[in-house]
């Protein structure tokens, strides 16, 4: 299955730090993501001895939610980078959690190019989408 994401990205100042937030801003006014109601975050650590990270950064993105589109549809809603951590963030059924929680179980081990790269991943139900609300607010709010 092929999928075609396209974000928006804005830089934002947070404690005198940027704060890169790339939205996939087709799901503000999406109506059928009210269907997927776990929001689920990959986080992955970025490391500054290596000019090209935000390279290996992406490319590990796409290999995870190639992973997880194999098993399952999800809203892939975007991506923030705040100091040395790396955020991915999608959207699930509930009754998919199982089979994304076992995949992320060996991805790590499957996919993890340097020791220390995947800080960690969660889920929690989000019916309304709050999660994400204010990075979506910084899209549509002047």
């Amino acid at each position: 299955m092929e999928v075609k994401v396209e974000f928006e990205r804005k830089i934002l100042n947070v404690d005198n730090y940027p704060f890169e937030l790339l939205i996939n801003t087709d799901l503000i006014n999406d109506p059928t993501k009210i269907n997927f109601n776990w929001c689920w975050y990959v986080e992955l650590q970025k490391f500054d001895d290596d000019e090209n990270d935000h390279l290996n950064l992406q490319r590990l993105m796409v290999e995870i939610i190639q992973k997880i589109i194999k098993i399952t549809d999800i809203k892939i809603t975007g991506i923030t980078l705040y100091k040395n951590l790396y955020e991915i963030i999608f959207y699930a059924k509930e009754e998919d959690t199982q089979k994304i929680g076992g995949e992320f179980a060996e991805m790590p081990y499957e996919l993890e190019d340097r020791e220390n790269r995947f800080i960690k991943y969660h889920a929690k139900r989000d019916n309304d989408w709050n999660n994400v609300k204010l990075y979506f607010d910084a899209f549509t709010k002047n």
